[in-house]
């Protein structure tokens, strides 16, 4: 994504942006790994494509889980 961007002239993009997170639905555990790699395993959350398509496994259910728990906490939405 950033350096499609990039090549193109666009923004910058910060990647390390503790409030972006990347939703992981209908991508397989290649992408995820490689987004994991780019972004960093906090900022992706389990996504889905329920009821069209079932969840692939990725090894990294409860990692995503966590973050997208974190994204979506209480505190995080009164903010």
């Amino acid at each position: 994504m950033s350096e499609r961007l990039d090549a193109r002239g666009g923004p910058l993009v910060d990647l390390n942006d503790q409030l972006a997170y990347y939703d992981t639905s209908s991508y397989g555990p290649a992408a995820i790994e490689a987004m994991a790699r780019r972004v960093g395993a906090s900022q992706l959350v389990h996504g889905s494509d329920r009821p069209v398509l079932e969840p692939v496994p990725s090894g990294r259910e409860a990692i995503l889980q966590a973050a997208a728990a974190t994204l979506l906490a209480p505190a995080r939405l009164a903010a």
